[in-house]
C-alpha cells in the first residue's frame, strides 16, 4: 500500500511539473512615476493581454521618448488617451486614442503630443518580452 501511495504521489509531483513548464505564464506591469515617466514590463504577454493607467501630464514645451528593450519577435501597441475623454473625472478604457504607438523589438523614438494628461492603453499584438520606458522631457 506504501509502495501504490510513493508511485502516485511521484506521479502527481511529476504531472505538476511537465504542466507547470508548458505553460509560460503572461504578465504586464505599467508603473507611472510623477506623471512623467511610464515604466512597463512585458513577459509573455499577447493580444489577449492589455494593461491600462494614467496619467502621464505633457506641457508645451516638452516631448516623450520611449526606449523600448525587447525581443525581437516583440510588438507592442501603446494609445496615448486624452484626459479629455474622461467622464465625471475618469477616462473609461474604451475611450478612443488620441495618439498611437507601435514598438516592435528594442529603439528609441521621440514624439511630440498637444500639452494635456493621457492615459496609456498598452497591448501586445503578438508574444512580447520587454521593457518600454517612457519618458516625459524637455524638448531637445
Amino acid at each position: 500500500m506504501k509502495k501504490i501511495s510513493a508511485l502516485a504521489a511521484i506521479l502527481i509531483f511529476l504531472t505538476a511539473m511537465v504542466s507547470g513548464c508548458s505553460s509560460e505564464s503572461a504578465s504586464m506591469v505599467l508603473e507611472i512615476e510623477n506623471e512623467k515617466q511610464a515604466v512597463i514590463q512585458i513577459e509573455n504577454a499577447d493580444s489577449d493581454n492589455q494593461v491600462f493607467s494614467g496619467a502621464l501630464t505633457v506641457e508645451a514645451d516638452e516631448e516623450l521618448v520611449i526606449d523600448a528593450d525587447m525581443d525581437e519577435a516583440s510588438d507592442v501597441l501603446i494609445e496615448y488617451i486624452s484626459g479629455e475623454a474622461a467622464i465625471d473625472g475618469e477616462v473609461p478604457e474604451d475611450a478612443p486614442a488620441t495618439y498611437e504607438t507601435t514598438h516592435q523589438g528594442s529603439g528609441v523614438m521621440t514624439i511630440t503630443m498637444d500639452p494635456g494628461e493621457y492615459s496609456l492603453r498598452v497591448t501586445p499584438q503578438f508574444k512580447s518580452n520587454g521593457t518600454i520606458t517612457i519618458t516625459v522631457q524637455k524638448q531637445q
